[in-house]
């Protein structure tokens, strides 16, 4: 069994930027390797974009949909429950 998740601590919804779009190209990049069952592929761009922008929401969520495909249960698990709590 995994550790517990840590509680959400969040002071602003998403602490976005303004200036910064809500759709990264390489999280389009990312949903299209996913369409095509590249899952490693998929989870390394994904991987790369949040280490650039920790918060991008739909980045997480992706992230967590290849991890589940790739049966890193662990990692979907948290990265779902960082992109509801963000």
């Amino acid at each position: 069994m995994s550790a517990p998740l840590p509680v959400c601590e969040i002071d602003s919804p998403a602490q976005r930027s303004p200036s910064r779009p809500l759709l990264q190209v390489s999280t389009v990049k990312g949903v299209r390797l996913l369409l095509e069952k590249k899952y490693s592929d998929a989870y390394q761009v994904f991987q790369r974009q949040l280490e650039s922008d920790p918060t991008d929401v739909l980045t997480l969520f992706y992230r967590g949909k290849a991890a589940y495909n790739l049966k890193m249960f662990d990692e979907t698990i948290a990265d779902m429950h960082l992109a509801v709590c963000l």
